[in-house]
């Protein structure tokens, strides 16, 4: 599969989110449930991916994003988990890596490994921020709010060093 087919590949199963729009309830505030599934699912693929990078790419931008992802994906996985057991919320708690994306991610050479790694952080980080800022909006919970709110800076600039790996790492 090409870089192009994995970027599609990670585009349709990151995760498998519930796209941001879906979570809504009736009111248009999001479930407190559903955003504890989908970023608990959305940090799992994330610290997979992030273990693969640092295990495959030589590229040292690259092992720097995926050193920060996982750190940051796995603070935010701590804290989401811990604010989900204090207030009952079991949504995706148990959930596990999406296995397409890292089959997609292991069937790759070195060059493509790292473009493609780039390109799924970039979509990846991209959904992410839409999601926390519209929590941070519209969650229908205050103390996932402030988390939300809390954790969107940190994502935007995950963003932007992905977007930097992306352009600096082209399609050859």
């Amino acid at each position: 599969m090409n870089v192009q087919g994995i970027y599609h590949t990670a585009l349709q199963n990151w995760a498998n989110p519930v796209a941001a729009d879906a979570i809504s309830g009736e009111g248009g505030d999001i479930e407190p449930n559903d955003f504890v599934t989908q970023v608990t699912a959305a940090d799992a693929v994330s610290i997979e991916a992030a273990k693969m990078a640092l295990q495959q790419s030589q590229c040292a931008d690259i092992r720097a994003l995926a050193l920060q992802s996982m750190v940051e994906h796995s603070r935010c996985a701590d804290e989401l988990q811990s604010l989900a057991c204090r207030k009952y919320l079991h949504g995706g708690l148990d959930t596990c890596p999406d296995s397409i994306l890292i089959r997609d991610l292991h069937a790759l050479g070195p060059q493509a490994f790292d473009r493609a790694y780039a390109l799924s952080q970039v979509r990846a980080l991209e959904e992410r921020v839409e999601l926390l800022a519209l929590a941070a909006r519209q969650l229908d919970d205050l103390e996932l709010e402030a988390f939300a709110h809390t954790a969107l800076p940190t994502f935007r600039q995950l963003l932007k060093m992905a977007l930097g790996l992306a352009a600096a790492h082209p399609a050859r």
